[in-house]
Formats: structure tokens, sequence, C-alpha cells
């Protein structure tokens, strides 16, 4: 590292990617403070008297200070003058016991324990520090380490321009927020040979004070660094409910003296203006548990409110929550500063919130399952998606479904081995949309829907379209032997993944239409049963038939014409076919055969089934959307039903348990069943997930998707995909 103060620039050809990802993430986000943060900041932890008698006695201070060299000394002359005064002043006020201002300029300093990591990075001065708060040593470190920083401080010899100094201080407030996920906010100092400027950095950004003449304004001077050096930890950001004892930490959330939890293996998010999403599993009385610290926008609904909702509700697909609180917010660290950037834009407010709740399993996928794990994936993911409709019969939509939020639950019985986390996205389904904030929420586009990602407001639809990319993206992840599978698949998921929102559009839009068969090819050479693609192809149709009408209209837009205009003879072959093919697939699905729609829909007379069609249903889970939800249900069903029958030939009777049975969770799970004429049996008011034999047994046919239409598949036959009737002559003319 460089002797002068210009370690970094930001020149356009810097090869710093680390101060270029600080300037994106703090551009628009920079306060300045000014007068305001000037005089208040720390305006009451140190009597005003104290500090004049200290500046009025020391011997190097005489209307300046004496021992700070003029333009024409060395950056090394400034800085041991600075070492000098600070220590002075934490001497006189009895801190130079547990704090202390180091030279950390070239040394390697560490942040990460785990990994041995040593920064070549480091502040010309840190104030170090120790205490129960900060690290379970007891003196502070030699080598220093970035736990122990408790305020980085930067040195300007050169007039370099405000924000490269302070871009300069954010990448060792990054580094101290690594090491300390759950502090609030990094104090900074900006020192010159005539000014000192306060810099703190917090999730919200970045807000600076004045300048400050040093020489006419030492108060001023000595209350910044006494301030950064505060004995009462908290008045350096860090939380008062996370404290050190034994060399182990502890979270307290409460005031209750014998309340504790021992926490561990922080996971934590390195940027500074974010979530700050910090997580650590948790240990009380011989139960483990999962403790996530984060800051919300204070505009948005709270994750803990649904999940407090979903508990009242009693909804076992969504994970349980211990506690909840909160604490802080950004306003209230900024001493009464608008929250308003330099560039004139408005920054969310965020508050300090933490969620405790039980310990699950791995994220959903087909990996490192021990064994049979595509029937533990179906019936988690299967669980996940019941969670995801009663979610709606009380008003909530999940809006982020992915495999990262839906968890294998070990312990979890019929309707909980797999839960939805993460409702930080979620929003009421009777506003259609999460609440706005004054800054710009990152989504990942990956799993969203189509219509949303076109802005258009959420509904059940949107959030089942995210459960299709969950199946798929589980499946295409499944590690492959063969080459050219694995190739085909990267840059498939590149494409899915891609940061432009046109591409990943495209990509799901093609799942949808007529030459979408090449999506098999991902699928094979993955050791997946016949059942898994079975049930893919039965999804996929699904959603084929619900967005014809929108990729319709998606094309009419790009294309430019309505489809009474697809004649037009100037247009593209490929656009006309494109069309055609989606209108004709469109007219086949609305053909579908009536007793298809009344097993699906459970719209049979209650003679026949003992129960209104529209029972249990309400403002937001319409009978449209519980005709969706049981139909996908219907097909997993039935694939899991497969898979446990494969698993009762392959192991001795005995060895299976009654747990492996796949029991029904409501009466709800009732399907119609049709006999081989295709006359309506009213007297086969069989579970989805009875056991395989009765489902297919003496000739009786269930009505499920094929892949090239809604209608009835003959389960009884060899290859599974025999279809009967005119659609299904209709569906093999289409393909």
């Amino acid at each position: 590292m460089s002797a002068t103060t210009s370690q970094f620039t930001l020149a356009e050809d810097s090869n710093d990617s680390l101060l270029k990802d600080l300037y994106w993430e703090l551009e628009e986000y920079l306060v300045d403070g000014g007068d305001v943060f000037t005089e208040y900041a720390f305006k009451y932890q140190v009597p005003s008297a104290d500090i004049k008698t200290f500046v009025c006695d020391y011997g190097k201070y005489d209307g300046k200070w004496t021992s700070v060299p003029g333009c024409s000394a060395s950056f090394a002359r400034v800085k041991r003058a600075y070492l000098t005064i600070i220590n002075d002043i934490l001497r006189h006020f009895g801190r130079d016991g547990t704090r202390q201002a180091v030279d950390t300029q070239g040394h390697r300093m560490g942040y990460n324990d785990e990994v041995e990591t040593r920064m070549a990075t480091s502040p010309n001065i840190s104030i170090m520090g120790c205490g129960t708060h900060i690290d379970p040593g007891q003196s502070i470190y030699d080598p220093p380490h970035y736990a122990q920083v408790l305020a980085p401080i930067e040195i300007d010899t050169n007039c370099l321009p405000l924000k490269v100094l302070i871009y300069h201080l954010a990448v060792y407030a990054r580094f101290v927020l690594y090491c300390h996920p759950t502090r609030h906010f990094v104090l900074c100092l900006l020192l010159t040979r005539y000014t000192v400027r306060l810099v703190q950095f917090d999730r919200g950004g970045g807000i600076y004070s004045s300048a400050v003449n040093i020489h006419k304004d030492p108060e001023t001077f000595v209350r910044f660094i006494l301030g950064i050096s505060s004995l009462n930890e908290s008045d350096l950001g860090f939380d008062p409910r996370i404290y050190w004892r034994l060399r182990r930490q502890y979270f307290k959330p409460c005031l209750e003296p014998r309340l504790e939890y021992r926490i561990s293996h922080p996971v934590a998010n390195p940027q500074i203006r974010s979530r700050g999403t910090a997580s650590y599993r948790v240990h009380h009385e011989g139960e483990t548990l999962w403790l996530k610290f984060y800051w919300h926008p204070a505009e948005k609904v709270p994750e803990w409110e649904f999940l407090v909702k979903a508990q009242e509700a009693n909804i076992k697909g969504v994970a349980r929550m211990v506690r909840h609180g909160e604490s802080v917010s950004i306003s209230d660290l900024r001493c009464g500063v608008p929250l308003i950037s330099t560039v004139g834009s408005r920054i969310s407010d965020r508050v300090c919130t933490y969620i405790l709740q039980p310990m699950y399993g791995q994220r959903l996928n087909l990996k490192g399952l021990d064994s049979f794990p595509e029937e533990r994936f179906l019936l988690a993911y299967r669980d996940a998606l019941m969670g995801s409709m009663d979610l709606l019969k009380v008003g909530i939509i999940h809006g982020d479904v992915s495999p990262n939020n839906i968890l294998y639950n070990p312990g979890g019985g019929p309707g909980s081995r797999g839960v939805l986390i993460d409702f930080d996205m979620a929003l009421y389904a009777e506003e259609g949309q999460s609440r706005d904030t004054d800054e710009p929420i990152f989504r990942v586009e990956t799993f969203r829907s189509i219509g949303v990602q076109e802005g258009h407001r959420y509904s059940h639809l949107d959030e089942l379209e995210s459960f299709f990319y969950t199946y798929l993206w589980a499946c295409i992840r499944k590690p492959s032997e063969d080459s050219r599978v694995e190739s085909l698949t990267e840059k498939a998921i590149g494409e899915w993944q891609h940061n432009h929102d046109s591409v990943s559009k495209r990509f799901k839009m093609r799942l949808f239409r007529s030459e979408s068969c090449h999506v098999l090819d991902w699928l094979r050479g993955r050791g997946l049963s016949s059942t898994m693609i079975d049930l893919f192809v039965d999804l996929q149709r699904f959603f084929q038939r619900q967005n014809s009408r929108v990729l319709r209209k998606l094309d009419e837009e790009r294309l430019g014409y309505t489809v009474e205009e697809q004649s037009r003879p100037e247009l593209r072959v490929s656009d006309r076919i494109r069309v055609q093919a989606t209108e004709r697939l469109d007219e086949l699905y609305e053909r579908m055969p009536a007793s298809y729609i009344k097993s699906i829909d459970i719209v049979c007379s209650t003679e026949l089934m003992g129960y209104a069609a529209k029972e249990g249903c309400n403002e937001w889970y319409t009978l449209l959307a519980k005709r969706h939800y049981h139909e996908l249900l219907h097909y997993i069903d039935q694939a899991a039903a497969k898979l446990q029958q494969a698993k009762a030939d392959v192991l001795p009777a005995d060895v299976l348990s009654e747990s492996d049975a796949l029991e029904s969770e409501s009466d709800d799970d009732r399907y119609f069943i049709i006999s081989s004429d295709d006359s309506e049996m009213p007297v086969a008011t069989v579970r989805a997930n009875a056991a395989p034999q009765v489902l297919t047994g003496s000739g009786l046919k269930v009505i499920t998707n094929t892949f090239g239409s809604n209608v009835k598949r003959d389960r009884t036959s060899p290859d599974g995909s025999s279809c009967h009737g005119p659609e299904a002559k209709k569906a093999k003319e289409f393909h």
C-alpha cells in the first residue's frame, strides 16, 4: 500500500472492483448532513465544559494545534501528529485502557477468522477497541484486526475530491460490517491538515458533516474523537442485545435476565446499503433455531406481520416464528437530517428487525438427499404449494417463490414437509403489488412470472408460475454425466438469469410456446424418473394454457398487429406461424371435455361429492384460484403416488413405515374418476394420495394432462401417453 493517502483512484481504468461496486452502491445515497449533523453528533455524550477544560490545559494547543505541521510537511509527519493528539485525548478522558489510535496503514488486517484472509487495504489510522459487545478478546490485538476497528480514519494531504475520500472510507466500513453484520452503523473521520469531517455509513447509505476547522473549533474536533471512541458501545453502532461471554456470543431479545440464546455461524450480506441480512444458528435449551436480522423499508409491511397471520391461521406449509422484534430505524441514527441524497433522491427509511424461527433443512433441490430424493422433493414441493394456497385464503401472496425460499423440513409431518420462508417480498392480495418504497428494491427476476415482469398486478397465477420455474430449476440443476446436456443447460440458465428483463422474459415465453419441446433435452441424462419428466410436462401444459392469451397479447404488442391482421403479407412467415400456433393451442384448450373440467375444478354436484364447489372460497381465494391450485396438486399427487409405488416395489413391506404412506391433509384432496367408457363414476371419491393401483386398476383412467393437450391420459397404458376422443386427435394433429 502506498505511503500516501491515495490508495485508490476512481479513474475509469481502475481495476479495483470493490471500489467500483461501492461507487454504484452509494453514489445516489450519500447525504450532506451539513451543520446539523456537525452540531448534533455526540452532543450529549460528553459535557462541553469538560472538553473546553481539556483544550485549555492541553500543551499542544495554542490557538491552533501546534503539532500538526503545515503544507510543506510530509504525510508521515501529519499522521504521527494526529496519532499523538488522538491518544492524548483518549488518555485524558480515561479511555486508554480499552481504546487506542493505531497506525494501521500497510497492515494486512484480517476480517474473517473462519477463512484466513488478510487485506492489504487498511485505514491510515484506526480507533481500536475491545469490549463485551465488540469481541471476545480482553485486549487490543497485535497485529490489528478489523473485528476491533471502532472507527477508520483517513488523512488527506493531496486535496483529493470529497467523494473519492468517502469511497475510501466506505471500503474500510464494509470490512468492519463484515466482521459485525448486526452493527447499526460505522463512524469514520476524514482529516486534512486543517479540517475534520465526520462520516457515517449505515444500511441507508452514508451521511457526512460539514468540514470543521480544527484550529478555530477545537472543541468539535475533540467531541468527534470522543464520539468515535465512546465507552458506550451502542453509541458506536453495536447492537446491545448481542454480546460476548467466555468467548461465546449470545443474543438477549429482551430484558428478561434468564432468556438468552447462544449464536454461531453468521452468514452476512457484505453490502453497506442493503437489507443488511445477517443470519445465525442459535442454540437454546438443547434446541437449534435460526435467527435473522435485517433492515426492512418502513413503507413496506414487515415480514413478521405476514408470519403472524400465517400462524394465526395455522398454515402448515409456512415457516413458524418463535419471536420477533424491531429496534432502531435509519432516521433515528441521522440526527434529524432528512433522508434526501446529494442528487435529490429520497432514501427509504429502514427499520432494524429480527425474526427467530425453528431450524429447518436445506433448500429445495434434488441434490444431497440420501434416499428417494424425488419422493421427498415432491412431498416438500407439494406442501409448500399447499402453504401458498392457504396463504391466499387469508389474503397473502408470498411474492418471491424460488428454490431458495422453500426449505425441507426433515421432522415435519404431512403438510409441513416443505415450508415457505422469507416473506420480505410478500404482499396482500387485495393490493396486487408490493408497497412502493423511496428507492428501488432489487428482485431476482429468474423466478418471477412473465406478467409481473411486464408490470402487471400480482395474482395467484403469478405465484403458481413461480412454482413452475422452481420445479424446472430443481430438475435441471441436478448434475448430469452427459457433457452435452450440461452445456445446453448452462447456456439456457445463462439466458434465464440474464440481467436484462427482455432476455429473461424471452426465455420464459419460449417455455410455453409450441417450440418448447427442446426443454426436455435439458432434463434427460440427469437420472430423473419418467414420473418427474411427465410431471414437468403436465405443469408446462397447464401454464401454456393459462399464458396463451397473455403471450398472444405480448406478441401483438411486439409485432405491432392484432390477430385479425395476422394474414398481412408483409409479416415474416415465422411470426405468422407463431401466432397461428398460439391461436390453435388456445382453441384446443377451450374445447376440453366437460368431464375433465369437472374433475379438475372440483365442481361436481353436492349429491356426488358431498360439498359445494365454492366451499372455502372468499374474495382472495376465488373459485378460479381453487381450480388452478387443485389442478396442480392433482398432478403432483399422482406423481408422488407413482413414486411411492415404485418405492414399495423396491423395498420389502416390513421396511416401509407407516409415515411413508401419502396421507390426505384435507377433504379437498378428492378427484373425480371416470370409467373406461368415459361415464362418470360418482362412487369414486378417491383421494389424491391413494395407492397407485387404485388409480390405475380395473381399467380406470384418471383425467390428467398429456404432452399435447389437457385431455385424458390412460395411465394403464405402457407408455402412459395414449389418448382418446376427438380432442386427442386434434392434439396429435397440432403436434
